[in-house]
């Protein structure tokens, strides 16, 4: 059904944007990340969250008539071309996934934002897809942004949902490895549920 679906989106070459919209407004009311939604044919964002975190500075509006361009202009010199490393590596992996199962995957990775007073801040970015094209390609997606917990930029990770397994990528090596998820023990569990209760 979904594969049907997509195919109508793309002969058609629109899609009703306002109910999903909606849904996503809805999540960005109750967490500090920040929630957009692009369309990678126009190179658009087609909706922005009002959290300071991913704006850097501007307004809604201003992100949302830069498009693509936002990157280039708040993106850290040194890390444009991590990016670019990133595009090329994420598509050629997801280009080597069946069809049916390109939506349950998400990729994260982390570089830093620049604000306009020129602070660096460090963010994890997730995207996942939400359309696909007739041809499968990626239309629209939901990105994610929050505060890295890391030190450095990089860190590229894809998952698939209700799946175990994850693929990191070695910017030393260039390759993918796979693994497991990491399970917690109910120990670190616990310690988890202290700290968030500032115990």
């Amino acid at each position: 059904m979904k594969a049907v679906r997509n195919r109508h989106i793309a002969r058609t070459g629109h899609i009703n944007t306002s109910h999903y919209i909606e849904i996503i407004r809805a999540i960005t009311r109750a967490t500090y990340e920040s929630l957009y939604m692009i369309d990678f044919k126009r190179r658009a964002f087609e909706y922005v969250s009002e959290n300071p975190l991913f704006l850097c500075g501007l307004s809604v509006q201003e992100v949302l008539e830069m498009g693509f361009d936002f990157y280039s202009r708040n993106v850290l010199p040194e890390d444009q071309e991590l990016l670019f490393k990133i595009k090329t590596i994420g598509l050629d992996f997801y280009h080597k996934l069946p069809l049916s199962g390109r939506t349950s995957y998400t990729i994260s990775y982390d570089f830093h934002l620049v604000n306009q007073d020129k602070t660096p801040i460090l963010i994890i970015y997730k995207l996942t897809p939400l359309y696909l094209s007739e041809d499968g390609e990626i239309s629209k997606a939901l990105c994610i942004v929050g505060l890295s917990y890391h030190d450095s930029s990089g860190h590229i990770c894809i998952s698939k949902q209700d799946s175990q397994e994850i693929w990191k990528y070695n910017l030393n090596a260039n390759k993918w490895s796979k693994e497991e998820k990491t399970k917690l023990s109910e120990r670190e569990l616990e310690m988890l549920r202290l700290y968030a209760r500032g115990a």
